[in-house]
């Protein structure tokens, strides 16, 4: 049984191990347990895990920022909406994801 994919940026599952990032034809997921630091300045949100940076772009994120503080977020994914924040829902346009290669 397939899964519908929510119309919202985000779900919250308390206590879960693991965070998703959905993107365009993939998912990556990491452990919580793996996070190393991250900052949050406007409509950017930059995480930095052990093998991993991620970027989260869009509109009104300082829910999703706070949620991340409390590592309560599941799973994150592009929004569907064609809403521009402006109405104080958040709202995520791109979601960049780098693997981090030491030499």
């Amino acid at each position: 049984m397939k899964e519908l994919k929510s119309n919202e940026p985000y779900d919250v599952s308390p206590g879960c191990p693991t965070i998703t990032f959905d993107l365009v034809d993939e998912s990556l997921m990491l452990a919580y347990s793996s996070f190393v630091s991250g900052s949050f300045k406007g409509n950017r949100i930059e995480l930095l895990f052990q093998d991993w940076r991620i970027e989260v772009e869009g509109c009104e994120l300082s829910e999703v920022w706070g949620l991340l503080q409390m590592q309560d977020l599941r799973v994150v994914r592009l929004s569907t909406e064609r809403s521009d924040g402006r109405n104080g829902e958040c709202r995520i346009k791109k979601i960049i994801t780098t693997k981090i290669v030491v030499k």
